[in-house]
């Protein structure tokens, strides 16, 4: 094997081992040892759609009016993941050297948290909206309704991410 090869490999277990762990602790992890996630996807959240999110230990954020709760299971900690592993599965590749390719891995989790609060920012507010014209079409105020926006929200940006990132590194040469 060359040595590129091996430290290919080195990554992509590494990197597997870590979203294992980060995997098994977020099963237990409560909100407030999410507020690294939650605290700015509520602020940009609040940008937004204007709405004055309050902190309510150990709840999450909440918006008392409206009935939202931005809480654990807001924090999109899977998809920071998936992100992240997306990244360097598929683009830490085009980095030649080791020291790059170790930079990539840490300038992908950067990136994958980025994405995160955007992504759950832009889900929110959209379950914001469809909440609002619930009021009009009851139908969408259903659980059913709001997991579907989640999935069909964060499986498009997915793709999305992927196709630009794949289209950047295909036509750009890194070291």
């Amino acid at each position: 094997m060359r040595p590129l090869n091996i430290i290919q490999s080195a990554i992509y277990t590494t990197v597997s081992l870590i979203i294992l762990a980060v995997f098994l602790w977020y099963q237990q992890a409560t909100t407030e040892q999410l507020l690294w996630l939650l605290t700015p996807t509520t602020q940009l959240t609040s940008l937004f759609t204007g709405l004055p999110f309050m902190w309510e230990t150990p709840l999450g954020y909440s918006y008392p009016p409206l009935k939202i709760l931005i809480n654990k299971s807001c924090a999109g900690l899977n998809f920071t993941l998936i992100i992240w592993g997306i990244s360097v599965f598929f683009f830490s590749r085009y980095f030649i050297t080791w020291k790059t390719k170790v930079g990539a891995v840490i300038g992908f989790a950067a990136i994958a948290y980025l994405c995160t609060i955007f992504a759950n920012a832009c889900r929110i507010t959209t379950a914001i909206f469809l909440l609002n014209l619930s009021v009009k079409l009851p139908l969408l105020a259903k659980p059913a309704v709001h997991q579907a926006e989640g999935i069909l929200f964060y499986l498009s940006f997915l793709v999305a991410y992927f196709l630009i990132m794949n289209y950047y590194f295909k036509t750009k040469e890194c070291e």
